[in-house]
């Protein structure tokens, strides 16, 4: 794993000796890097002092707590585990998630960032405010036990249930401020809605 930020060790009180998990890992250089190990510190991933957005990449075998991404630099998680945090986005910043799962405190969307979901296990709460935008592509959404067809979700809470391209999502939602939720055919869906357009376009032709 490369890391080229720095260390910044938070206290819990006077005197007491820094815990691992007390400390931030803080990606700071317009630079890419990539996930792959347990990493003990919350990760915070900011633009570098000349203004260049900072990429970081979990990946399989990654295992993190926090992580808070700022300005507009950008997250990808590709694999791994959130297993003892959050992920939180701020100030315009961006993540992709395909894979992996999230397995504990609740998605943080807000300050007009933007999440994309491909993938992944999903089963914690997604709060989407401050005028944040969440794209989820996949299949077979429902909310509430009703199914939903795709497009904006048109309620502000709810539960979310839904199959995506390597994992699902069951997750209870909120969302205000003007942010929004866009459910997404996934691919193999698009797919299909195309050779079905084909296919009536062809009998109208043939008749």
């Amino acid at each position: 794993m490369k890391r080229m930020g720095m260390y910044v060790l938070i206290l819990l009180g006077f005197g007491l000796p820094a815990n691992p998990a007390n400390a931030i890992l803080i990606y700071n250089d317009g630079l890419t890097h990539e996930v792959s190990t347990t990493v003990y510190e919350d990760i915070h991933i900011y633009d570098s002092p000349s203004g260049e957005p900072t990429l970081v990449k979990l990946l399989a075998g990654g295992d993190t707590v926090d992580i808070d991404v700022f300005q507009n630099s950008r997250f990808q998680m590709m694999g791994g585990v959130i297993s003892d945090g959050t992920l939180s986005l701020h100030d315009y910043s961006q993540a992709e998630v395909s894979g992996g799962s999230i397995d504990d405190d609740p998605l943080w969307i807000g300050d007009f960032s933007r999440l994309t979901i491909t993938g992944g296990d999903f089963t914690q709460l997604l709060r989407v405010l401050g005028n944040s935008h969440v794209f989820i592509h996949g299949s077979n959404f429902q909310i509430d036990g009703m199914p939903v067809g795709y497009g904006p979700v048109t309620v502000p809470v709810g539960m979310l249930t839904g199959i995506l391209l390597d994992g699902q999502i069951r997750s209870l939602f909120t969302i205000r401020d003007s942010a929004t939720v866009i459910l997404i055919p996934e691919p193999a869906t698009l797919l299909l809605f195309g050779l079905g357009g084909l296919i009536i376009r062809r009998l109208k032709f043939k008749n």
